[in-house]
């Protein structure tokens, strides 16, 4: 262990250093096929939830997309060196005395219904980077936002008062940071992406994702140039006013130069997000 500006790091059995604060937040995860059967995630998941209020008995089935997407997360390696994940040997809380507690919850659920939740699971995953691309959060409070999150959770909570719930918040707030930035932003065709042959391939089975959720992505500029787009924004339409005629530019080539930036913006977002180099986007 050591500590870096108030702050106590812990390296795995990987070699990487992760921040030990909300430890019982990190999912724990099988590495290799022979420990897959132990259900890991499911558990590791469940006991998250388990923690969280009492929303394993309030939205039941947005925990039943979590824990069942956990699940995949572990199997299909979503996760990077700074996914808040770990291995049994690197966890820092036990869970596996409600090993038959998180059973008993999921059974019941067939293979359909099953898949139906990971598709549920993956598009608020989806939600949640759209969120982080634009604003440089995945999830806020007091209230969620972002309109594909906001939708999201309606629907599968069926209610509005979700919203505003602090443990659908804390709970989206872990599960979101199990999974890879890149990899869900790669799903959503978002441009520019530092990508290599292992994570595209680990990403291969992510459920494609409608249309309207990647649409999305480009309804905002990156976190860290609203400013642009806001005055982009305005400039059109003053441009379009009767008073706009009356305004004289003392610097049109200005004007040309955002606009020019601002076109770069919209055709590489990443490569302006405020946190793209530390994220390794």
């Amino acid at each position: 262990e050591y500590n870096k500006n108030g702050r106590k790091y812990k390296r795995t059995q990987e070699g990487n250093f992760i921040r030990v604060r909300g430890e019982s937040k990190h999912l724990i995860v099988a590495h290799n096929y022979s420990n897959y059967g132990e259900n890991y995630a499911i558990v590791s998941s469940y006991y998250i939830l388990q923690q969280t209020g009492t929303i394993l008995q309030d939205y039941r089935d947005l925990c039943l997309a979590i824990i069942f997407t956990s699940r995949e997360i572990e199997l299909n390696k979503w996760y990077e060196s700074n996914s808040k994940v770990c291995s049994v040997e690197d966890a820092l809380y036990n869970p596996f005395n409600f090993k038959q507690d998180a059973m008993d919850y999921i059974s019941g659920i067939s293979l359909q219904q099953r898949i139906e939740y990971v598709k549920a699971g993956c598009s608020i995953l989806a939600a949640t980077k759209i969120n982080f691309l634009q604003t440089d959060h995945h999830v806020a409070s007091p209230m969620l936002e972002g309109y594909v999150l906001k939708e999201l959770i309606n629907e599968i909570c069926g209610s509005e008062s979700a919203l505003k719930s602090e443990d659908v918040y804390n709970s989206l707030r872990a599960f979101c940071h199990w999974c890879s930035i890149r990899g869900v932003l790669h799903c959503l065709d978002v441009p520019g992406l530092r990508l290599d042959a292992e994570l595209i391939h680990n990403f291969k089975n992510f459920p494609r994702q409608p249309e309207w959720i990647k649409n999305a992505v480009m309804l905002r500029y990156p976190a860290g140039t609203s400013k642009c787009a806001l005055i982009k924004k305005s400039l059109i339409v003053i441009s379009k006013s009767v008073f706009g005629k009356l305004i004289t530019c003392s610097n049109p080539s200005s004007i040309h130069n955002l606009f020019k930036l601002c076109s770069a913006i919209e055709a590489e977002p990443l490569r302006y997000h405020i946190r793209a180099s530390s994220n390794n986007l």
